[in-house]
């Protein structure tokens, strides 16, 4: 698929995580490139893109994040050097631990403090 950079936002991923967390015939993503430059010379419109792989399973895959970039010659032509990984992409196409639905844990309620912040309903204003 070749999305605007916006897929990785919070909305947008709405659209794919139900498919990559289903229980039945789930799916990966196999390949990303969470922020690509895309650059029509014709127009000239210069915007970002994520590219992305899906396949059936749960499977690992590969992360390419841009390192640097170059303008180049010609039609859209620029050069990219890519960071490559390998694991379980989530839908904010990162690898790593998973952190997007964590929740404080009630084991841990009444036990530590969270630090001190100001009541707006008591507040002097």
């Amino acid at each position: 698929m070749i999305t605007t950079n916006r897929l990785r936002q919070t909305f947008q991923r709405r659209v794919i995580v139900p498919h990559l967390t289903a229980t039945a015939n789930p799916a990966s993503l196999v390949f990303a490139i969470p922020d690509h430059p895309w650059v029509d010379s014709y127009d000239g419109a210069a915007v970002r893109i994520a590219i992305t792989t899906v396949e059936g399973g749960t499977r690992e895959g590969r992360l390419l994040r841009v390192q640097s970039e170059e303008t180049g010659e010609g039609e859209g032509a620029s050069k990219v050097e890519f960071i490559e990984r390998y694991g379980l992409i989530h839908s904010d196409l990162t690898i790593g631990p998973t952190t997007i639905g964590v929740v404080a844990l009630r084991a841990n309620q009444s036990m530590s403090c969270p630090g001190v912040f100001v009541n707006t309903a008591t507040a002097a204003t």
